[in-house]
């Protein structure tokens, strides 16, 4: 069996292109950008956003990433063209917080092909699949391309390398109306065997699957990217400040529990549930030590009781690690009361660079981090 962790994540490079553009200051909330959706009749429509909702959405959770996770793993290739941009980039770079990861093996390939097959069930993504194939292949990808084969893509190298996938704004909204909605993830459990554990932070469950057994986890973090927002000012960034809490000690020690935790659910039950006893004291710990009362981010990861590779007509975890996105509009009203205050120089970050504030910007954040089919956001 492959060993799971849950402290290393596989960072979209889409994401991190908009956290390098903001980090080089080369952001125009102003700018527009398209999306794709799923309605709940099943059709593929676009909604057009504006630019600063997905910068200020990947910017933070990429905060949360520098928090919470060992390191952040980028496919190989995509490194390289941040590197001598910006000193925050350089210093993530050097420490190997950020680091390589190769992803060409037959295995992703296959996986890829699965998920691909999985995201056409739905007609209307069967059809713009069949529409822009071709020019994906030819290096010249349309949105609705990019989002559709780049989320197949993620969630293989996610299935096949056992990292937490963190999806762009754009992706981790396709997911959550398609792999990751709540009837879809019903629809791949045959039978609720027994709930091993229901803890306020930490829900552990045994189900049989259409093909194995499934021990399902759910963990809640306390939000942190709200916390480095606030905590910023004139001497420190709110990069350099999730710097400061990610070496804070009870951080520390979560990672490793996290871990611990991948390793135990896969190996033996019984530690298993001593470890996530321990998971549920840290992550109080790490709660207490941010001192924020914000609404938690919530990560699902699912291991699967038998040996194996990931299933080409259905991979194993479908999707496996995967954080659901933290923003909603509790922490947008923490910030926009900075706005409000005055206080630099976040509140000029927040307007200035994400546009936060604006009644349109608010709009497109609320619609890309909800489950729920939205209205046209133009």
């Amino acid at each position: 069996m492959r060993t799971s962790t849950l402290s290393s994540t596989l960072t979209d490079n889409w994401s991190l292109q908009l956290v390098a553009e903001h980090l080089l200051g080369r952001v125009d909330p102003n700018r527009d950008a398209t999306i794709i959706d799923v309605s709940d009749a099943g059709m593929l429509v676009e909604h057009v956003v504006p630019n600063g909702a997905l910068q200020l959405l990947a910017f933070a959770d990429f905060l949360e990433q520098l928090v919470f996770a060992d390191s952040l793993m980028v496919l190989d290739g995509w490194l390289d063209p941040w590197r001598d941009q910006s000193p925050d980039m350089d210093l993530l770079l050097n420490s190997g917080i950020i680091r390589a990861l190769s992803a060409d093996h037959v295995a992703i390939d296959e996986a890829h092909e699965g998920y691909l097959r999985e995201l056409c069930s739905i007609p209307a993504i069967a059809e713009e699949h069949s529409r822009t194939k071709s020019l994906w292949l030819d290096g010249e990808p349309t949105v609705s391309g990019q989002v559709i084969n780049g989320t197949a893509h993620y969630l293989a190298i996610a299935d096949c390398t056992n990292r937490t996938y963190w999806p762009h704004p754009a992706r981790g909204r396709l997911l959550r109306r398609t792999l990751h909605s709540q009837s879809a993830r019903r629809a791949r459990v045959e039978h609720h065997l027994s709930t091993l554990v229901n803890e306020s932070r930490v829900k552990l469950r045994r189900m049989l699957g259409q093909r194995n057994e499934v021990l399902a986890l759910s963990y809640a973090m306390p939000a942190a990217a709200v916390l480095c927002f606030a905590e910023s000012s004139t001497v420190i960034s709110p990069l350099q400040v999730a710097l400061q809490v990610r070496n804070n000690a009870a951080f520390v020690a979560l990672r490793e529990t996290l871990n611990r935790t991948a390793i135990e659910a896969q190996k033996d039950l019984s530690k298993a549930l001593k470890t996530i006893a321990e998971l549920e004291r840290t992550l109080m710990e790490a709660e207490r030590e941010l001192g924020m009362n914000s609404p938690p981010l919530t990560v699902d990861v699912s291991f699967s009781t038998f040996t194996g590779g990931p299933s080409v007509e259905l991979p194993l975890r479908a999707p496996g690690a995967l954080a659901r996105p933290l923003w909603n509009p509790r922490h947008t009203a923490v910030l926009t009361r900075l706005i409000r205050a005055g206080r630099l120089p976040v509140s000029q970050l927040l307007r200035d660079r994400f546009g936060l504030g604006s009644a349109r910007v608010l709009r497109a954040i609320d619609a890309l981090t909800s489950d729920e089919a939205v209205p046209p956001l133009g």
